[in-house]
């Protein structure tokens, strides 16, 4: 074939086949132009649409494939600027993609079926702000314009034709390279928050139940400041529901950009992250639950008013196994808690200044919620379960105005439920300092119950009692506190039933090295080296919230062993004005809170039943010093015992007793006895006790001194039927008085100057001693106890002091009442020295009194008196008519025969006989007497004198008293009366 023969026929096949090459170039032309107008289009009516600017940069199409794609797309928040000169925006876009493609599947079509083989975006990045109103910047992407018309209304759909209904799917959801960045406008300090968002997968997805076989498929990957979140998701859409199943793992989420979002609490920093590994499963009507770990690491929360961290922690970790929403029931698998460090402020308002960073914003008026419907159903409780807690290096930092409370923490508890049957177990241990407290034991949630044990070891009370402010700081020095108890609140130590809604408490406390101090410790201090107190049983009936009602409170039982208190002391002062100096016990003051209203009728009051089975205070030391008397009073007593058995409160009784004490300058004090219902016995024994120290009484209520001296006392007592009987026995050993000035008041009520009636009282060891009993039954009960043992202290000391003298006879009138406590005048012979027959038994008397009494003294004081005047006149005047003489002179008298008469009884009366005369015989004598010279003064003195000379040698040669307790005084003469002796003064020995 030639070239010729060939050359005609392609211009015929040309022309045969132009109307195919014009519609390929229409379709090319077409293919080419249509992305630039659809682009064109799209933004043009995006932009309507949204009311802001839209850039869409290329539109891509593959028609064969069937897909579309939008490139380089920019939505523009409506207030944004113009783009600058060289068209680089002014501020980045609401929102905007690199690419968003959709491939559709068009075989699918003809069985009504939208199959959207791939939905692809790229690049995709969101700025979303919260508005200071609380809306969103994408809201207004949203609302109609002003200007345009109202919505149509919607019309109702047609029917579904017989066809059947159209189904929709997505093969394939991919999203790429994404961000969001996030500003929160609202809240004053929030920081922008950026999110990545590398990858979301998602297959199988559809509306309709059926279009796929399996389970649509989802992956989602989130990234931020270091953390990622990444989700698994598998869904399905059920005849009745949806079928859910999410697993999500999260590492590193940070938690600072929370902070803000935490309302009320003001903190100024918040630092941890957070890693999860969950599970959940939703199955419409059958299950709805999530399980899973939940950890929250390296927590910090810092507030403005401290420097340390409020709270922190390195690792919280919880299991859950499952929470069922479906069921209502939560079980936790485990809580694990390590590092854990809280602040406490006990002043704070809130305790926890974790809680107090920022003053609560008032309330606002909040609108009362609808009323509750009768039909609305009420919603079932929650039950939980927690199988296992534990707290690991726990430390609670308690806030003071000195050095701040450290206290460490561990904690375990297992099988812990709100609702079980059966207790759970926990075990608590707290450290402070070197002390430690451990609670271990059965623990029931509701009806609250408890059943363990409580050890206490070295507790050092000082900063614990500072902390709850009970007492002013420093007034409690020292103190340790130990413990080893059973308790059984509801539950037995066992975690069995235990009595309903009582509270039993068993074992031993101790409390060691106790100091109490006031102000100044030298006017008050007490305190002990130990006091260790067995708990037999305490019984608090009814306490708990499950104890049946009952009308009366049952008693409150306390039994107590075997109590010990080791080396107690106390210092006490009472001040100038009378007061007694004591610690403050009470703290500051807080503000009086406002009245609250009247309260409801109280309770009816429970009683106590208290029994100790024994007390012993063992090496107890007394200090006390009395400053209204001057010079300052100041004893004490070392050491101080007691040992008390069977006491009980409900009486009070004590079956036997024993209280000892030694007193500084070693005098012995003893009391003993027992004290029953209504009856009772006492035993008081005092030996040596020093009368010395209590002198600044004596000299600020008496004119006395006390030099020396010491007291001993027995006392018996009996209290039996409403009367009160004691007999107590008082020696004084070695008394000395100082000072006079006394005296004058003692005369007027005993009748004798004092220091005669001490030196009566004295026996031959020089002490003194009373017998004073005391008598009190129902009727002497309106009488001070003090006026009746005054009034007997005062009938033995009369008693005392006049018995030696009623020895003698000499105390004239009777009872306690006496006119002179001296003895009579020891009668002499009429002008003579010599004593009268009847004074010999009184002079031995009185010689006894004077051996008996070593400190008793005789005054001597001879008297002359008429009566020897007389007897010497009538002895003159016998010499005169004896003498021959006289004879003559009187030869002239009427009767000479009554001159023998008078000269004869004259001589009887020489010889101590009567001398009887008749009434005329003595009237001559009278006459006779009278006309001769009555003896001088000087004679009757030297008579006087010689009487008392006569009584020290009669007592001295006779009796041996010494001469040095015998004192002469200057003699008495009474020439007109008296009667002849020699008068016997008391006194104390020179």
């Amino acid at each position: 074939m030639t070239d010729e023969s060939r050359g005609p026929r392609w211009p015929a096949l040309l022309r045969r086949r132009r109307r195919w090459i014009i519609a390929t170039v229409v379709v090319l032309v077409l293919r080419a132009a249509l992305p630039l107008v659809l682009r064109h289009v799209l933004a043009s009516q995006a932009t309507k649409a949204l009311h802001t600017r839209v850039d869409i940069g290329d539109v891509d199409l593959s028609l064969l494939r069937g897909g579309a794609a939008l490139k380089d797309v920019a939505v523009y928040a409506s207030t944004a600027p113009a783009a600058t000169e060289d068209g680089v925006p002014a501020e980045p876009p609401l929102i905007a993609w690199k690419r968003f493609a959709v491939g559709i599947r068009y075989l699918p079509l003809f069985r009504k079926a939208v199959r959207l083989r791939e939905v692809a975006l790229d690049g995709p990045h969101v700025a979303l702000d919260r508005l200071a109103d609380g809306s969103l910047n994408l809201q207004a992407l949203l609302h109609p314009s002003p200007s345009a018309p109202p919505p149509a209304t919607p019309q109702p759909a047609p029917p579904a034709t017989r066809g059947g209904s159209w189904t929709i799917g997505i093969d394939r959801f991919v999203l790429s390279g994404g961000g969001v960045r996030f500003r929160d406008l609202k809240i004053t300090g929030s920081e922008p928050l950026g999110l990545a968002i590398p990858a979301i997968e998602v297959a199988d997805v559809s509306f309709q139940p059926g279009v796929y076989g399996e389970p649509g498929r989802a992956h989602v990957e989130f990234r931020s400041e270091g953390g990622v979140v990444r989700a698994d998701a598998r869904v399905a859409l059920l005849e009745h529901g949806l079928m859910l199943e999410v697993d999500l793992k999260a590492r590193k989420l940070p938690l600072h950009r929370a902070r803000v979002y935490i309302p009320g609490v003001g903190w100024n920093d918040l630092r941890g992250e957070i890693d999860a590994a969950l599970a959940y499963r939703l199955r419409t009507d059958e299950r709805n639950d999530v399980r899973g770990l939940v950890r929250l690491r390296d927590l910090v929360v810092h507030t403005p008013a401290l420097e340390q961290p409020a709270l922190a922690w390195k690792r919280l970790t919880v299991w859950l196994e499952p929470l069922d929403v479906q069921a209502r029931r939560a079980t936790i698998g485990a809580v694990e808690l390590a590092g854990l460090s809280v602040v406490v402020d006990p002043k704070s308002r809130n305790v926890l200044p974790l809680l107090d960073g920022k003053a609560p914003d008032a309330p606002a008026e909040e609108a009362s919620p609808p009323p509750a419907t009768e039909t609305e159903p009420k919603s079932a409780p929650w039950h939980w379960l927690v199988r296992r807690l534990r707290l690991d290096d726990g430390h609670v930092q308690v806030l003071q105005p000195e050095n701040p409370l450290a206290v460490a923490a561990t904690l375990t508890a297992r099988d812990l439920a709100g609702d079980a049957t059966e207790p759970g177990h926990v075990d608590l241990g707290l450290g402070v300092g070197s002390g430690t407290l451990h609670l271990a034991g059965a623990l029931r949630v509701a009806p609250p119950a408890f059943g363990g044990t409580l050890a206490i070891e070295h507790l050092a009370l000082p900063e614990l009692v500072a902390v709850a402010a009970v007492v002013p700081p420093h007034v409690l020095e020292t103190a340790t506190l130990a413990a080893d108890l059973q308790v059984s609140a509801g539950l037995d130590p066992n975690g069995s039933a235990a009595e309903p809604g009582a509270a039993r408490v068993r074992g031993r406390i101790g409390l060691e090295s106790l100091r109490v101090v006031g102000t100044d410790p030298k006017a008050f201090a007490a305190g002990w080296k130990l006091l260790d107190v067995p708990i037999d049983d305490v019984l608090v009936p009814a306490v708990l919230p499950d104890a049946p009602p009952a009308p009366v409170p049952a008693p409150v039982t306390i039994a107590l062993g075997a109590v010990q208190l080791e080396e107690p002391y106390v210092q006490l002062t009472r001040t100038a004005d009378g007061r007694l100096v004591l610690p403050p016990l009470a703290p500051a003051a807080a503000p009086t809170p406002p009245a609250a209203p009247p309260p409801a009728a109280p309770a009816p009051a429970r009683t106590v039943a208290a029994t100790v089975g024994s007390f012993v205070l063992a090496r107890g030391w007394v200090g006390v010093i009395d400053r209204t008397v001057k010079p300052f009073f100041s004893t004490q007593l070392n050491p101080l015992d007691i040992d008390a058995h069977d006491i009980r409160s409900q009486g009070p009784t004590i079956g036997r007793f024993k209280v000892s004490a030694v007193s500084a300058q070693q005098g012995k004090l003893e009391v003993s006895g027992s004290l029953g219902t209504g009856d009772g016995a006492l035993q008081v024994k005092g030996t040596r006790l020093a009368l010395q120290p209590f002198n600044p009484y004596v000299t600020s209520f008496s004119s006395y001194s006390l030099a020396k001296g010491t007291l001993s006392v027995t006392s018996n007592v009996k209290l039996a039927g409403g009367r009160y009987d004691t007999n107590t026995y008082l020696a004084l050993h070695d008394l000395a008085l100082q000072g006079a000035a006394g005296d004058s008041l003692f005369l007027q009520q005993f009748g004798i100057p004092l220091t005669t009636a001490l030196a009566l009282l004295r026996d031959l060891n020089g002490d003194i001693k009373l017998g004073i009993p005391v008598t009190v039954d129902q009727s002497g009960t309106q009488i001070a106890l003090g006026t009746i043992v005054l009034g007997a202290l005062k009938s033995a000391l009369l008693g005392a002091i006049t018995s030696p003298l009623r020895l003698l006879g000499a105390v004239a009138g009777g009872g306690d009442q006496a006119g002179s406590l001296e003895p009579a005048p020891l009668p002499s012979l009429p002008g003579r020295p010599d004593f009268a027959p009847e004074a010999t038994e009184p002079l031995r008397q009185l010689a006894e009194l004077v051996a008996s009494r070593p400190g008793l003294g005789l005054a001597l004081t001879g008297q002359a008196s008429a009566a020897d005047a007389r007897w010497l006149r009538e002895q003159a005047l016998r010499a005169k008519l004896a003498a021959p003489g006289l004879v003559g002179s009187i030869a002239s008298l009427p009767e000479r025969a009554a001159r023998k008469r008078v000269l004869d009884a004259l001589r009887a009366r020489t010889a101590d006989q009567p001398g009887e005369l008749s009434a005329e015989d003595g009237k001559r004598l009278d006459e006779w007497v009278a006309a001769l010279r009555a003896p001088s003064p000087d004679e009757l003195t030297r008579l006087a004198r010689a009487r008392a000379e006569r009584a020290v040698a009669v007592l001295c040669d006779e009796h041996g008293i010494d001469a040095k307790r015998l004192t002469v005084r200057d003699p008495q003469v009474d020439a007109s009366g008296g009667k002849p002796g020699v008068r016997i003064g008391l006194g104390a020995a020179q």
